[in-house]
């Protein structure tokens, strides 16, 4: 029987040709979708390894179990010459980090889109600069000059010798590029814009003037590092640490691929999505290839084929096509990941496709997924197929019978019942589960699906009739034959209508989604702000100048400003949005419900 499974693959390998394709994209996708995350974090693993090369300690303020990308607090500069005396210390530089905005020399701004604006320091020591390499010209000596990242450098048509302007804390400043940089292998940190001053001149321009973020530490040579840090800490007053260099650059790359795994999640949604759809495409190839071969598998019946031995020949069919589709998804992976990063670098991430390779997860999951959906559909065509009688080797007869119509309304409608309350258990949280509510409502998403699919077929024959009936007006033959071919087999146009019914669903799904969303924002702006006027910075760069509300303020055609600061604080694991404003003028630009007291009483604590 394996043999003759073997040539009927061969001999049907135009037919399977469609399912095969089928697998291909779904397998292609997950693969892809694996490889183009796995590429990710490699790369920023790879970032920060660079970022902190040839730092052994760092010393910074306590954040405990703080937000991921809040940063540590700065604190004062003093306590530099503490560590520097500390037994084991080769080397000890401070280091500020903050929001610079670059613009280009025309005085346009650059934003990448999503990546934040960086401005810091550069470590004046070559051991304490990592694997940050000049690309042309020279380090920040000053003030009033600025190294900048190599990638913004070359988008912008910028080179030493430029004038720009800077937006920094304390205003716009004029500075001259003096140099460019690169981080490794990159060209900038991930898409980051980066401008790099003297230590002095980002104190003064980041607003933190006798202060640091934090104090890079080269231990000597024959030191343990784990003993200097040790030693470091005994020192350090309280609300400090010390953590190996190695150490932090590992707990900022796990925090930052933590907040890169909603991507992960929702291309996987797609992915799945794609072999959910496939598999109604897998299930009508096979089924229309054993209507084919009704002689055929009659004939192995006769000749003493079992019914079971049937069904073992059409899935393992199904598992030699669903093993070569599997496989050449898996290679569709790197496609898929390459376009994939092709949109990022688009977007304003620089990351390098040079590591793209195929791990271990995008292997499983996609030779799993692939093989099991493709052998999960052909169950039921194989089962029709082991019910094919002898006497069709003779004669021809219906490959299966029929089933009760009645007998298919009720297990729809009690498939589209359970699929319902799937969904009214994720969206109103009925009962306690320990997987997400999104996650709770799509499962019911696609139990309906498959509900609505098997209740399909009860519309087929009236629905033909309506859509027909222009085509048999304008050629009665030919539309008359073709209505009646669609109704004939009202199971099989159904299921073939049931791939494109869920496809066009998602999609208007998606498109109906996005437009509520927006159409609700713009409601909830509109009822929340009192203002004439927001200003603000475009994309996410991270903030503006204190200086400008000063200067909105002393305008008189403004009657109010209210400034607002967004930041995030830690609670119970998660990170909670916290919003600073300005109490005194909030009421005057904002529409706030406020229940109980009242917004004039806000001060500090």
């Amino acid at each position: 029987m394996l043999r003759t499974a073997l040539k009927t693959v061969l001999a049907h390998k135009l037919r399977l040709v469609l399912t095969g394709m089928a697998i291909v994209l779904g397998v292609g996708f997950i693969a892809g979708t694996f490889v183009f995350t796995d590429t990710i974090n490699r790369t920023f693993d790879n970032i920060f390894a660079d970022s902190f090369a040839g730092i052994d300690v760092i010393v910074q303020a306590d954040t405990g179990e703080g937000p991921a990308f809040a940063g540590p607090p700065p604190f004062d500069e003093g306590l530099l010459r503490t560590v520097e005396e500390v037994d084991g210390v080769a080397v000890a530089e401070g280091s500020v980090f903050g929001f610079a905005l670059l613009t280009d020399e025309q005085g346009e701004a650059i934003l990448p889109f999503g990546p934040p604006t960086l401005g810091g320091s550069w470590a004046v020591d070559p051991r304490l600069q990592g694997n940050i390499d000049l690309r042309a010209g020279r380090a920040p000596a000053g003030p009033g000059e600025v190294t900048v990242d190599a990638r913004t450098a070359e988008d912008h048509d910028l080179q030493p010798g430029d004038m720009i302007d800077v937006i920094v804390p304390i205003g716009t400043e004029r500075v001259e590029i003096v140099g460019v940089a690169g981080f490794g292998e990159t060209d900038n940190l991930g898409g980051a814009t980066f401008a790099g001053f003297e230590l002095r001149e980002a104190q003064r321009l980041l607003d933190v003037e006798g202060q640091f973020h934090g104090i890079s530490v080269r231990v000597e040579d024959g030191a343990d590092e784990i003993d200097v840090r040790d030693a470091i800490a005994a020192v350090l007053p309280d609300g400090m640490e010390s953590v190996i260099a190695a150490d932090e650059a590992a707990e900022q790359s796990e925090a930052l691929q933590d907040e890169l795994a909603d991507i992960r999640v929702g291309l996987l949604i797609f992915a799945f999505v794609s072999v959910f759809v496939a598999s109604f495409i897998i299930q009508n190839t096979f089924r229309i290839i054993i209507s084919q071969r009704t002689r055929e598998l009659g004939l192995l019946r006769a000749v003493g084929a079992t019914g079971r031995q049937v069904v073992g020949m059409v899935l393992v069919e199904a598992a030699v096509v669903a093993v070569v589709a599997s496989l050449i998804g898996l290679l569709a992976g790197f496609g898929v990941s390459w376009l994939l990063l092709l949109v990022t670098e688009l977007l304003g991430f620089d990351l390098p496709t040079t590591t793209m390779r195929l791990g271990s997860d995008a292997f499983i999951w996609g030779l799993a997924i692939g093989i099991g959906v493709t052998v999960a559909a052909s169950v039921l065509p194989a089962l029709r197929a082991a019910r094919i009688p002898p006497i069709a080797a003779m004669q021809d007869v219906p490959a299966h019978r029929p089933g009760s119509m009645r007998r298919r309304t009720y297990l729809g409608a009690a498939i589209l019942s359970v699929g319902v309350l799937v969904i009214a258990t994720g969206l109103y949280d009925l009962v306690d589960l320990p997987i997400g509510d999104l996650f709770v409502v799509g499962i019911g998403l696609l139990v309906v699906f498959v509900g609505v699919s098997v209740l399909s077929v009860l519309v087929v024959r009236p629905v033909a009739a309506v859509v027909a009936a222009p085509f048999v007006g304008l050629g009665k033959v030919t539309g008359q034959l073709a209505r009646e071919n669609a109704i004939r087999r009202p199971r099989r146009t159904a299921t073939t209508a049931s791939a494109l019914m869920i496809g066009l669903a998602l999609v208007g799904f998606f498109f109906i989604f996005a437009a509520s969303f927006r159409e609700s924002l713009s409601a909830t702006i509109e009822d929340t702000l009192r203002a004439d006027f927001v200003v603000g910075v475009e994309g996410f760069a991270g903030g503006m100048p204190t200086t400008v509300s000063d200067e909105l303020e002393s305008l008189a055609e403004l009657a109010a400003v209210t400034e607002l600061r967004v930041n995030f604080f830690a609670r119970d694991g998660s990170d909670e949005p916290l919003v600073g404003i300005d109490a005194a003028t909030a009421a005057e630009t904002l529409f706030l419900d406020v229940e109980q007291g009242s917004l004039e009483a806000l001060e500090e604590g």
